[in-house]
């Protein structure tokens, strides 16, 4: 008995987000002088991981009147979201439509891309490290720090950069070695 009450529980839930997926993205924004062309959206109900640093997870964000602004929730680090097939641009910044229950936050797409599918870039050149007065942790190639310190207004050689999660990091060594721009004072 208790199973067969868990899946119509099961059913009803399917139904409604069928329900609600259906008609979500049914009008058409018609164009005018202020808005760029007319579009239609079809919903196309997605998933991905949260790849972001582990033991913490990626700002879910609300589009409200007064636009994009920060809610207070948050997605973990490899954690799967569901995600609409609509996206906002703002500042340069994707956005992703989170599916319910969610109908109203969003997550920037940078998040859904795994830094380990991301290619290095070869570089050749010298960082200096530094905008901090202490010792610095080095990050790993997915971006995780490592317990490697290197310390403030040192040179080191480049081999390779990689950019995700909006920074740009530094291959100072092995893919243990690996330096955030927030601590890069300069890079010739």
């Amino acid at each position: 008995m208790h199973h067969n009450y868990r899946k119509l529980l099961g059913l009803i839930a399917s139904a409604l987000l069928a329900v609600s997926v259906a008609g979500l993205f049914t009008s058409a924004v018609e164009a005018n002088d202020e808005q760029q062309s007319t579009t239609s959206i079809e919903p196309q109900l997605q998933s991905s991981t949260i790849h972001y640093f582990n033991g913490y997870g990626a700002r879910i964000w609300e589009l409200t009147a007064a636009g994009m602004v920060p809610s207070d929730k948050v997605q973990l680090n490899n954690y799967y979201i569901p995600y609409y097939g609509d996206y906002q641009m703002i500042d340069g910044i994707k956005y992703l439509h989170l599916a319910n229950p969610y109908q109203n936050y969003w997550v920037q797409a940078q998040y859904l891309q795994n830094p380990a599918d991301i290619a290095e870039t070869p570089a050749h050149g010298k960082v200096l490290a530094g905008n901090v007065p202490y010792g610095i942790f080095l990050r790993d190639s997915l971006g995780n720090m490592t317990e490697q310190i290197i310390e403030p207004g040192t040179t080191w050689r480049v081999f390779a950069t990689k950019t995700f999660f909006g920074h740009t990091y530094y291959k100072l060594g092995t893919d243990q070695q690996w330096l955030e721009d927030t601590y890069v004072k300069l890079y010739n």
